[in-house]
């Protein structure tokens, strides 16, 4: 079986998506075609519906809720070669899963 993680190539400054994806899980690349691709696709639908748009909050920039933090600021750090767990230490209050799909989200519809 082909590993397609380990065949994508990012974006310009983009942390790889198999890298983030096995520090988030803890698995290989063959264990995380097992979890489901609808049931991840679900999932992030909910985190995606979770997040906050509003034109009188830092210019309608899309925000985690009950936050000022931007979804933009996290995928950038995470673009930048930051650490997973230095940015969940700086936001104690954000999930792996939310820097997974942060930057899945800039990388989709930025």
């Amino acid at each position: 079986m082909i590993d397609t993680l380990d065949q994508t190539k990012p974006k310009s400054g983009l942390l790889h998506h198999g890298q983030l994806w096995r520090w988030l899980l803890g698995t290989q690349p063959k264990e995380i075609t097992n979890f489901g691709l609808l049931a991840l696709i679900e999932k992030f639908a909910i985190w995606v519906d979770s997040l906050v748009r509003d034109p009188n909050m830092m210019g309608g920039e899309l925000i985690f809720p009950q936050s000022r933090l931007s979804v933009r600021r996290i995928a950038a750090r995470l673009n930048r070669g930051e650490s997973p767990e230095l940015i969940l230490e700086d936001y104690p209050y954000l999930s792996p899963i939310d820097l997974a799909f942060a930057q899945l989200y800039m990388e989709i519809y930025q």
